[in-house]
C-alpha cells in the first residue's frame, strides 16, 4: 500500500517505522510527511509524542479525537523544506474532506531539533475550500 505521505513507496518502508519508533526521522519533512501519515491513520500517540513548545501547550486530545472522526485525508504536497542547524521550515498543503467539504489546509511549519530528535513546535496555518 503506497504510504499516505505521497513519497512514492509503500507505506511500511516509509512513514510506519518512524510512528512505530523503530527509527528516528532524520530531516523535519521526513518528520511533517509522518506526521501526515499519523493522521491519516489515526495515530495521535505519535503525533503527540512528537510535539513541544507551543504545539504541545495547544494541543487538544479531545478535540483532535473529535476532528478525526469528522476528517478524511485526500493528499499532502511539500512546497518548500528548509533546515539549518537544528531549526527547520517546511511548506505544505494537505487536502481534506471534513464534514463533506473538501478543503485545504496550507501550513508553514516550525520544526526543532532537540537531544537529536526532530519534533513540531509551531504552525502558521490557513485554510481554503477546494
Amino acid at each position: 500500500m503506497s504510504c499516505p505521505c505521497g513519497a512514492g513507496i509503500d507505506f511500511e518502508s516509509c512513514c510506519e517505522p518512524y510512528i512505530d519508533g523503530e527509527k528516528r526521522a532524520p530531516k523535519a519533512e521526513t518528520l511533517m510527511r509522518s506526521r501526515y501519515s499519523a493522521y491519516v491513520k489515526r495515530n495521535l500517540g505519535y503525533i503527540e509524542k512528537t510535539i513541544s513548545g507551543p504545539a504541545k501547550r495547544q494541543f487538544d486530545r479531545k478535540q483532535a479525537e473529535m476532528l478525526m472522526e469528522h476528517t478524511d485525508w485526500e493528499g499532502l504536497k511539500v512546497l518548500a523544506s528548509h533546515e539549518s542547524g537544528d531549526q527547520a521550515t517546511v511548506e505544505f498543503e494537505a487536502r481534506f474532506m471534513f464534514q463533506g467539504k473538501r478543503q485545504i489546509m496550507h501550513e508553514i511549519s516550525s520544526f526543532q531539533k532537540i537531544d537529536g530528535k526532530w519534533v513540531y513546535v509551531n504552525g502558521d496555518v490557513s485554510f481554503k475550500r477546494a
